[in-house]
């Protein structure tokens, strides 16, 4: 979640559009990122009135065009008294909720803003290089990963119903910030996962302005636990343990996957961030493995459930200030594709729909893992990507990116 002082933290229900993606242009997917909206209110003598209640979206909402949802983003303005979302609605309409829109809501309700201890200032780094893969770097391989990885220090132990982390359990996750020219104060909308010291790898939307409503990724986290606290502590087994203060990255160079976005809804959802400087490990900060390119999460699970991690939504609303856990089951590509238009890629996979445990709004890029059978080290499985506009439904996956898949592009494309 975020670290406000003076925001309402509100939840846009992102609608995305396949590039290629057959019959999918029609359906509602949802990005699992959380921001503020900094404009609740209407110009031009707009009415900001529920969704389902403007005839002009609710028609572009039947065949969406890119322009179209576009449109229907930047027209966002806040949510009503039950939760569902408002939008300046361009002919003022006002009438009677339709039939039609009712599934197109957001996750959680607006909250308070949250009163925190402030950070220091964060300098305005340089904006940072944004390149697609056309072509690899030389320099990268297997040489670039770190020899020990997937250590724990809280060993094996629910974000959307789920529970607080122990802390340093997830010393891999990384916490996204990210800031605009009209709004500096820092605003945490993704995950992420270290896999050495100067990569952290997450998905490709967390990193695309048409996704993060024109803001920048400037502000990179390791070592967070609580949002609230700047040394974060915690009582175990009768002993306290605190943490070492969290360390604080700028981009400098954001490589983003060539084909994102293109051949389906979210493809290809992933990308490396080159951190600044190096990463110092310690038992709270370390880096995630890779799972080999020929994993089959079938096999590796055998029947046990994968954990996620991030600071997003939750039951409780989008307050959350210590980092959520919860186990999600695999869900195979039969069970999963027709809650998806039966459109899904081969690199995306599906977890969740047990219960009401789910990843939600805050929790894109955020890492999905497990440790290998016989209690090996954690191997980072996939990252948080899409899935439907209500988090937590029973029986309903969400659907993450693939590292597997993966791998050998990111090896093409870190250097030392």
């Amino acid at each position: 979640m975020q670290r406000l002082s003076a925001v309402t933290v509100v939840v846009v229900a992102v609608v995305v559009l396949g590039g290629g993606g057959g019959g999918v242009e029609a359906a509602h997917r949802s990005l699992r990122q959380l921001f503020p909206q900094s404009s609740p209110d209407c110009s031009n003598g707009l009415q900001c009135i529920p969704i389902r209640s403007c005839p002009v979206f609710i028609s572009l909402l039947s065949k969406p065009s890119p322009d179209g949802i576009k449109k229907l983003q930047q027209s966002h303005c806040g949510f009503a008294d039950d939760g569902s979302p408002l939008t300046c609605c361009p002919d003022g309409d006002s009438g009677k909720p339709t039939e039609t829109g009712g599934d197109f809501r957001p996750t959680v309700s607006p909250s308070r803003p949250i009163q925190t201890t402030p950070s220091p200032p964060i300098p305005a780094p340089t904006r940072p290089l944004t390149r697609p893969t056309t072509q690899a770097p030389t320099s990268g391989g297997e040489g670039q990963l770190p020899k020990q990885c997937g250590l724990s220090s809280a060993g094996q132990t629910r974000i959307f119903f789920g529970e607080d982390s122990p802390l340093g359990a997830y010393p891999w996750i990384a916490l996204l910030g990210y800031t605009s020219r009209f709004q500096p104060q820092v605003v945490w909308g993704c995950g992420g996962s270290l896999i050495n010291s100067r990569y952290v790898v997450t998905a490709g939307h967390c990193t695309a302005e048409e996704f993060t409503f024109n803001r920048d990724l400037t502000v990179i986290r390791l070592g967070e636990h609580n949002l609230s606290t700047e040394i974060d502590c915690e009582s175990r087994g009768g002993r306290r343990t605190c943490a070492p203060p969290h360390q604080t990255f700028s981009p400098v160079e954001i490589i983003r996957h060539s084909d994102f976005n293109t051949r389906g809804t979210v493809s290809d959802d992933i990308a490396l961030i080159r951190l600044d400087k190096e990463v110092e490990f310690n038992a709270f900060v370390g880096p995630i493995c890779l799972p080999p390119p020929t994993t089959d999460l079938t096999s590796f699970l055998g029947g046990r459930q994968a954990f996620v991690a991030g600071w997003g939504a939750t039951e409780r609303g989008p307050d959350t200030q210590i980092l959520q856990q919860v186990r999600i089951p695999f869900v195979t590509r039969d069970e999963c594709n027709p809650h998806y238009n039966n459109a899904l890629l081969p690199e995306q996979v599906c977890f969740g729909g047990d219960g009401r445990q789910d990843s939600c709004f805050g929790d894109s890029g955020g890492p999905v893992v497990a440790p290998a059978p016989g209690g090996g080290p954690f191997l980072l499985l996939a990252l948080v990507s899409f899935g439907q506009p209500s988090c937590g439904v029973e029986g309903v996956p969400a659907v993450y990116t693939s590292t597997a898949a993966y791998r050998s592009w990111i090896l093409e494309n870190i250097k030392p």
